[in-house]
């Protein structure tokens, strides 16, 4: 558990039990971006200010419900790019159409 800060540019390393990541700062696009890395799937994301702030914002109940795997598809290979939102999506879509059709 810990953080490795490194001065290479190569970004830091975050880890836990649960996850490890590496963070840097990409500066190239228009604007800074945090450059999240999933050092376990290799899988990146990158965050601007606005979405950093948007994190810092969102109630702890939002947040906790986002790292739930049941509903996310957490922890699932990158390349099928699975999540939960659509097999709901499509219960309430069928629903619908029933009631309406």
């Amino acid at each position: 558990m810990g953080i490795e800060f490194h001065g290479n540019g190569a970004g830091s390393i975050v880890n836990n039990e649960f996850a490890s990541v590496s963070v840097s700062l990409d500066t190239e696009g228009n604007s800074p971006r945090l450059r999240i890395e999933d050092l376990r799937t290799g899988r990146v994301r990158h965050l601007d200010a606005l979405e950093l702030e948007t994190l810092i914002w969102l109630p702890d109940a939002r947040l906790t419900a986002l790292m739930d795997r049941r509903t996310t598809g957490g922890g699932v290979n990158p390349k099928k790019q699975h999540c939960g939102q659509p097999r709901r999506l499509a219960g309430l879509v069928t629903r619908h159409v029933a009631v309406v059709g």
